[in-house]
């Protein structure tokens, strides 16, 4: 087995430490290599060129090694040496060769082989990819592997392609543009070669550069002490690359090969590099991080609450729900540029949307609006830059670079006085209560309980009222019943009574309990406050003889519940409205098919890195007008 030696990852040592294998073969050197014994106990180097037993073993292990790579691993094959070509019309060759195999049967150019050789059981292929190296490689789904194809100049030819004359891809073209050929290149930044699609290396700068990210797994010490197979470890992968980019090691750009592999195995999505949309690429990434990652959540500084209200237009009742998110999307004008006002409008213009209301059950029209309930740490807003043809729309958007103010997407949206209704989960049955006093005053007058409760329900509470109620209703089976339970809004466990010491305070010096509950909600629970207002407006204050009992537990105060939830659960609730941009993402070509992604990052104040691929350039005006991703960060923050 293969391992690093060096000190920033030594894995021979982790070995050792694991299976007690105490010599190595250490190789150096790129064009001249050179090769040492190392044993890890004495930390020495063992001369074995005078040690006949070593060296044999030195040199048994050398020729296995080359034997395996050049040799065994691509083999002739006798399958290729009497195909049958024949011509097709799905040969067209573009500049765009990326992930497009050739089938040499039939000159198919396609990207999913496999599906290709299920359906026409044409087995050869060859990566155009490779058009001119010197490598004659072709996969054999016969022998199901790679194999070394010697007429394979022989077989293109017969397409009208020649070997020898590589087709220039897309991403490998030349700046042609003004703006890119006076770009300065970023000194100390590091960008992601380019084996892989543009969007997954636009997203993975993108994320790794923000401090939740880096401060999560930028740690060189982790690699130095875990004990895990490094390609099995999301820790050890996802340092690999942070030190790659942040480590100014790799000025032609880092592979991000492991990456690739590791995320792979369950997600193809990542091994692929026919470029996907950079959306779905985030997504997936943050999803694989979620299962693989017990000590981290990946959505935490994304996420935020919206508060959506539907509004019956027959009963006028309202209903409330709380939707989690960790981006907004808006749709672009194909055919006029947008503002970030737009999306403001767009976000909060109410919405008209048939349904069944739950209270009067009526198939109806709701009037549906919503607004954010708290302010993230990072603002994602994705634009939709794709039409429905896959077209890319170039439309500007204009928003600002600096001092974002997101506040009007929490603009107050209720009514007073509305009729709130509460969802079965939210409300729960329970026995009507009565004051204690006229209840018993009522069967100390000889009126049996359940008779005593009906009269006093009947009544609104008012005991004389309710005594005559009795004797003219007293013969009716129907209040011989006990009476039904009633729908409430359902208590949370272990709650206390809310200002409940200030209550009692200003109860000691001899204001009502009622006014002193008023006075309390009004001014917030602030004692001072409430003093005064007592103080000063006495006469005036109504009685409210409620409890404050779980009102802490609601987001809001209105005379009604809206919704019940725990303060606790309450996303970045000491969050401000205000965003800077810290990196955008753009696609530049024409439509889905033929596309590039990059982005741009803040690296310092009025200098943005340009990345693009392996290239990193210095930019201090960005093109901001063409985000397609933006992501902004929190100020307060």
């Amino acid at each position: 087995m293969c391992f690093c030696y060096n000190k920033a990852h030594n894995h021979t040592f982790l070995h050792f430490q694991k299976f007690h294998h105490p010599i190595y073969l250490n190789i150096k050197g790129e064009t001249e290599k050179k090769f040492f014994v190392i044993c890890i106990l004495c930390k020495t180097e063992i001369p074995y060129n005078n040690n006949p037993e070593l060296s044999n073993l030195v040199n048994t292990i050398l020729n296995k090694s080359n034997n395996s790579i050049e040799e065994n691993d691509i083999t002739n094959c006798i399958h290729i040496n009497n195909i049958k070509q024949e011509k097709s019309e799905n040969l067209v060759l573009d500049d765009n060769i990326e992930n497009k195999n050739l089938c040499l049967i039939c000159g198919s150019c396609i990207e999913n082989k496999n599906e290709h050789f299920n359906q026409t059981k044409h087995p050869f292929f060859y990566t155009l990819n490779l058009l001119g190296s010197d490598k004659n490689i072709v996969y054999c789904y016969l022998c199901n592997k790679e194999i070394n194809d010697i007429f394979l100049e022989k077989h293109l030819n017969y397409f009208g392609i020649k070997k020898n004359e590589k087709i220039k891809n897309t991403k490998d073209k030349e700046l042609t543009n003004e703006k890119e050929k006076n770009l300065i290149i970023f000194e100390g930044k590091t960008g992601i070669k380019n084996n892989s699609s543009s969007s997954l290396n636009s997203i993975i700068q993108i994320l790794f550069h923000l401090d939740h990210f880096n401060l999560r797994y930028y740690n060189p010490d982790h690699i130095k002490n875990c004990l895990l197979n490094p390609n099995q470890c999301i820790s050890c992968v996802m340092n690999k690359i942070m030190n790659g980019l942040f480590s100014n090691n790799y000025k032609e750009g880092i592979n991000i090969n492991s990456f690739k592999n590791f995320f792979g195995k369950k997600n193809q999505i990542f091994l692929s590099n026919k470029e996907e949309e950079p959306f779905l690429i985030l997504e997936n990434f943050l999803n694989e991080i979620k299962n693989n990652d017990k000590y981290i959540n990946p959505y935490e500084s994304f996420e935020f609450q919206i508060e959506i209200r539907y509004e019956c237009a027959i009963c006028n009742h309202v209903k409330y729900e709380i939707e989690k998110k960790w981006y907004l999307t808006f749709n672009l004008n194909k055919n006029a540029d947008c503002s970030i006002e737009d999306f403001f409008k767009d976000f909060i213009k109410p919405e008209i949307i048939e349904s069944n209301c739950s209270n009067c059950f009526s198939n109806t029209f709701l009037t549906k609006t919503k607004k954010l309930l708290n302010y993230p740490k990072i603002f994602i807003l994705i634009l939709n830059r794709f039409s429905n043809d896959d077209e890319i729309i170039n439309s500007n958007f204009k928003t600002p670079i600096d001092y974002l103010d997101i506040q009007d997407l929490n603009q107050n949206h209720s009514k007073e006085n509305e009729q709130i209704i509460l969802e079965n989960d939210q409300v729960e049955e329970k026995e009507i209560d009565f004051d204690h006093d006229n209840l018993l005053f009522l069967i100390q007058c000889g009126i049996p309980e359940i008779g005593a409760k009906w009269a006093l329900y009947k009544n609104h509470n008012n005991p004389e009222i309710a005594i005559e109620w009795y004797c003219e209703n007293s013969s009716n089976e129907e209040y011989k019943k006990p009476l039904p339970k009633i729908k409430a809004k359902k208590s949370l466990n272990n709650t206390k009574l809310l200002y409940e010491k200030e209550t009692k305070n200003l109860m000691e010096m001899g204001f009502p309990k009622g006014k002193v509950i008023t006075a309390l909600k009004d001014k917030k629970g602030n004692i001072d406050d409430a003093l005064q207002y007592l103080i000063s407006s006495l006469d005036s204050i109504k009685e409210d003889n409620s409890s404050f009992e779980n009102e802490k537990n609601y987001n809001y105060e209105y005379s009604n519940i809206k919704y019940v939830i725990d303060e606790n659960d309450l996303l970045n609730k000491n969050n401000g409205y205000i965003y800077d941009l810290c990196s955008c993402l753009y696609v530049d070509g024409e439509n889905k098919k033929n596309c590039h992604f990059e982005c741009t990052i803040r690296e310092e104040e009025g200098l943005w890195g340009y990345y693009k691929d392996s290239n990193v350039y210095k930019m201090e005006k960005i093109p901001i007008e063409k985000g397609f991703i933006y992501f902004y960060k929190n100020k307060s923050k």
